[in-house]
Order: C-alpha cells, then sequence, then structure tokens
C-alpha cells in the first residue's frame, strides 16, 4: 500500500483541532481519540501492521484524564475557555501540532525505527513503548526545540542559495520563504530524535 503523505496526517490533525474547538473540554475526548484512532490505524495499514484494540486505545490517549495530570489539564482548559480569550483557538492549535506531530512520528516508527523481524500485528506492550516516546517527544516543547529550529533557520538565512545575479532583496526574501516552508520538517526532525531516543 502507498505510503500515507503529510496532507492526510494535516487533515487528521485539523478535524482533531475543530473538534476540540466546537466539543466542550472533557466531553470532546472521545471525539479527538476516535480521529486518532483513524489516523493510527490508517498508518498501520498502509505498513501491512495489524493494531490490536489494547494497542489502539493506548496510542490515542494523549491527555490521560484519569490521571493527576490529565485531571489539572482538563480544569486549565475549562478554566481559560471561559475566562480567556482565543485560549480555545490555542488550544485548537496546540491539538492540531500535538495529532499532526503524532501522525508523523508513529508513521517514522512504522517506517524506520521498529527494527526487525517486523511483527504484522502490534500488542499493546509494543504500543506503549511507542506510546510514552511520542508523548514524550511531542509534549516537550523545550528552549532546546527553540535553539535547534532557529539555528538551522538562522543558518539558511545566513548563506541564501541563489544565482549571482539575483538581487539582495529577492536573494534573502526567496531564503525566508524556503525557511518558513521547511520549519514543519525541520520541527519533526528535531522531534524525532527526541523520540528515538525515548524509544532506546
Amino acid at each position: 500500500m502507498d505510503a500515507i503523505p503529510d496532507s492526510v496526517l494535516i487533515s487528521y490533525g485539523l478535524i482533531a483541532g475543530g473538534a476540540r474547538m466546537i466539543v466542550p473540554p472533557v466531553v470532546d475526548l472521545p471525539f479527538v481519540r476516535a480521529i486518532r484512532g483513524a489516523m493510527f490505524d490508517r498508518l498501520a495499514r498502509a505498513a501491512s501492521v495489524t493494531l490490536t484494540h489494547e494497542a489502539r486505545r493506548m496510542l490515542v490517549d494523549f491527555e490521560e484524564p484519569t490521571s493527576r495530570r490529565g485531571v489539572a489539564e482538563q480544569a486549565i482548559r475549562w478554566a481559560a475557555g471561559r475566562f480567556v480569550p482565543m485560549a480555545g483557538t490555542i488550544d485548537a492549535v496546540r491539538n492540531i501540532m500535538r495529532t499532526y506531530a503524532a501522525g508523523v512520528l508513529f508513521r517514522r516508527y512504522l517506517d524506520e525505527h521498529r527494527g526487525e523481524p517486523r511483527d504484522p500485528v502490534m500488542n499493546a506492550f509494543e504500543a506503549e513503548r511507542v506510546h510514552k516516546a511520542m508523548r514524550s517527544a511531542v509534549e516537550t516543547a523545550t528552549m532546546q526545540h527553540v535553539q535547534a529550529i532557529s539555528k538551522l533557520a538562522f543558518e539558511a538565512m545566513k548563506h541564501p542559495q541563489a544565482a549571482a545575479d539575483t538581487g539582495f532583496v529577492q536573494r534573502y526574501g526567496d531564503a525566508l520563504v524556503s525557511t518558513v516552508a521547511e520549519l514543519p520538517m525541520t520541527w519533526m526532525n528535531v522531534l524525532d530524535a527526541d523520540f528515538v531516543k525515548a524509544l532506546g
């Protein structure tokens, strides 16, 4: 089966983010999990892997509402939605990025990091390991990530690739456009390094 393109993963992220905006906190969790579950199922099928029910349930649960952290996060979301302007939009964007990043990391795991021999079924034990690594990478928006992305962007702007007769403004304008276009992939490469480290 053909690989699932980034555009499809972005679509799942947008749908998950939309559900987060439309449906109230806590009530939205089943909808968001169902969307992520469909995404993980599709990625697994594309890699000729079958997810067990337990594996699927484990992979989709980023919020962990039964944990202390999950309860606190849902309470903060509810309070922010009532008292902070644009809080719902910010939360939706965060969920779009979280869902998209989880999809890309899971696709990379299936394609590159799973190792041999490849079991055609992913069980709960394997899914728990992958889930912990994904959560560790996706949830940690550290200064290290920002610094790594900023450094790569700065290097691209410092050495713009263009013909010798191209004007200064056009040269750096083209470099800026190219850098912005590559930022999602740059961000994913930074996350992937953390993901692989957590897997190990």
